[in-house]
C-alpha cells in the first residue's frame, strides 16, 4: 500500500473526525466528497460505513451519560420504515430530481432556523417517528440521512452535550444496518477495507481527541451555529450535484 494513498486517507479521515467530534455528524459528510477522489465511490461509501464504526463507538462510550436512547431508538425505528419507500421511489424516479428536491426542503428547513423559526410540537413520539420515516427516505434516496434529524433536535433546543449523543447514537445503529444488509448483498467484503482502516485509526483518534477539547470550549450559540452551517452547506451541495451531474 503507498505512503501517498495512507497519508491522502489519514489527512481526510483526520479532519473528518474532528467534524465529527465536534458536531455530533459530518464524518462522513466531509470526507466523503474527497475520498471518492482517492478511492472510487463505491470504496468510498464501504470504507466510511465501517472505519465510522470505530469512531462513532469511541464517541457512544465517552457520551453515554449524555444522551437519550430511548428517543434515538424512536428515530431509528421511524428511519428503517422510511427508507422501504424511499428505496422504491429510488427506482421509479430520477436521482437528481430527488436529489434536487431534497437539497430544497433542506435550504428551506435550514434557513428558517437561522431566522429561529421554531414549530412547537404537541406529541413527541409521533413528531420522532415522523422525522426518522423523512430521515430514512432521504438516506435511501440521496444519502442525507443526517440534516432532517439535527433540524429536529434543533428545532427543540437540545443542549448540545445532549444533542451530540443522541446523533452518534442514531448514527452508529444506522451505520450497523446498513453494513449488515451491505454484508448479506455481498457489497461488503471486509478483507479490502480493513487494512486502510487500521492505518487510518492514529488520525481519527487525533482528530476526536481534538474536537472533543474544541467541542467544550465552545459555548451553544457557537454550536448551533456549526450544526447549521454544516446543514447549510449539504444542502447547497446537494443541489449544486443534481443540477451539474
Amino acid at each position: 500500500m503507498e505512503i501517498q494513498y495512507v497519508f491522502l486517507v489519514s489527512v481526510v479521515i483526520f479532519a473528518a473526525s474532528l467534524a465529527q467530534a465536534v458536531t455530533g455528524f459530518g464524518f462522513a459528510l466531509v470526507a466523503a466528497p474527497f475520498l471518492a477522489i482517492i478511492m472510487g465511490p463505491m470504496e468510498t461509501v464501504i470504507f466510511l460505513l465501517f472505519s465510522g464504526m470505530f469512531m462513532k463507538a469511541v464517541m457512544v462510550y465517552k457520551t453515554w451519560k449524555d444522551g437519550h436512547s430511548n428517543q434515538v431508538l424512536v428515530l431509528f425505528l421511524g428511519s428503517l420504515l422510511g427508507a422501504l419507500p424511499g428505496a422504491y421511489f429510488l427506482k421509479i424516479a430520477s436521482v437528481n430530481t430527488i436529489k434536487a428536491i431534497i437539497g430544497f426542503c433542506l435550504l428551506f428547513a435550514t434557513l428558517a432556523l437561522m431566522k429561529n423559526l421554531k414549530f412547537k410540537i404537541i406529541h413527541q413520539h409521533l413528531a420522532q417517528i415522523g422525522c426518522g420515516f423523512i430521515s430514512g427516505f432521504c438516506g435511501a434516496t440521496a444519502g442525507l440521512n443526517g440534516p432532517p434529524i439535527v433540524c429536529y433536535y434543533l428545532n427543540e433546543n437540545l443542549p448540545k452535550e445532549a444533542m451530540r449523543a443522541n446523533l452518534v447514537r442514531f448514527f452508529i445503529l444506522g451505520n450497523a444496518g446498513t453494513l449488515a444488509l451491505s454484508y448479506y448483498w455481498g457489497t461488503f467484503r471486509p478483507g479490502e477495507i480493513i487494512n486502510i482502516t487500521l492505518l487510518s485509526i492514529p488520525a481519527m483518534l487525533l482528530g476526536w481527541f481534538l474536537g472533543e477539547r474544541l467541542f467544550y470550549k465552545i459555548n451553544a450559540v457557537l454550536f448551533n451555529r456549526l450544526v447549521i452551517g454544516t446543514v447549510l452547506v449539504s444542502s447547497i451541495v446537494t443541489i449544486a450535484s443534481s443540477l451539474f451531474s
